[in-house]
């Protein structure tokens, strides 16, 4: 992921940001734009773009073991990473900052960025460098391989760089609509509000967690300070392109099945990691 208040200038590239904005060069699930809608961020322009003497790795350790691996950028001196050059507003970025662990999980470096039509641009990058136990390449999730994959093709991306995408082992989650109800280490009733003021207890559907075990961050996701319960920070996830709706629903009851199956989906990767606790209404 990268950023940069230098556009490209030229009649086939972008155009000069004012104050208000800034660039962003993203390599993974971003370069989506309609991943970026259902988040409420838009783009005012795109462009593909490539950074030299960096390789693109499904390299950093999964903070749930359900997400799979993440993707992150090492130095290679004949690497390059394929992307794409997003213009946003600061406010849009900030939700961006929010949603990639800015500070935590990621380091700002600058950089140059080439447009594919040759014009170059310093930027700041996210990498992670550390600490090395997160550093481990392994498959990512097939979700977020479609993701990119999605916005890939979406930007005309370079061939080879769609290729290695395609041909990357991926971690498919599995899901049994069928399978028995949840054994739960508590029976206790609680409200979304009693959820809502634990630390450690997140609502998911009609069940309340234990997320002791949540690296804070993740845990933090599912609380208030994004504004929606987990069901609407889950439906963030499902992936998206041109004919997917990008648009959230604005009740619990107007979730479609498509959603409510994905949500479900997540919901038995949590049962097997975290024990429940008690049972909560459903979100309105």
């Amino acid at each position: 992921l990268i950023m940069s208040d230098t556009a490209p200038s030229n009649s086939n590239g972008g155009s000069e940001c004012d104050e208000s904005e800034l660039w962003y060069f993203a390599y993974g699930a971003n370069t989506n734009v309609f991943q970026l809608q259902s988040k409420g961020v838009v783009p005012r322009e795109s462009h593909a773009a490539v950074l030299r003497g960096w390789r693109m790795v499904f390299g950093l350790k999964p903070m749930m073991r359900l997400m799979g691996h993440m993707a992150n950028i090492v130095p290679d001196p004949s690497g390059h990473v394929h992307g794409v050059l997003h213009r946003f507003s600061h406010e849009h970025m900030a939700i961006i900052d929010k949603m990639e662990g800015e500070g935590s999980t990621y380091k700002r470096e600058v950089f140059d960025v080439e447009t594919y039509n040759g014009m170059h641009v310093k930027a700041h990058a996210y990498v992670c460098p550390g600490p090395p136990e997160r550093l481990l390449e392994g498959p990512p999730s097939e979700r977020y391989r479609t993701i990119i994959l999605t916005g890939a093709r979406h930007h005309d991306l370079h061939a080879d760089h769609v290729t290695w995408l395609e041909g990357v082992e991926t971690v498919k989650m599995e899901h049994n609509k069928d399978r028995p109800k949840p054994q739960m280490k508590e029976d206790k009733i609680w409200t979304r509000e009693q959820v809502a003021a634990s630390d450690n207890h997140f609502c998911l559907m009609n069940y309340v967690f234990d997320g002791t075990a949540l690296p804070p961050m993740v845990l933090k996701r599912f609380k208030s300070d994004l504004g929606p319960p987990a069901e609407y920070f889950l439906l963030m996830l499902i992936p998206r392109d041109q004919d997917t709706p990008t648009s959230m629903p604005k009740s619990f009851q107007e979730f479609s099945q498509p959603q409510l199956d994905f949500i479900d989906m997540m919901l038995e990767q949590f049962e097997k990691d975290h024990p429940i606790v008690g049972t909560c209404p459903l979100p309105l």
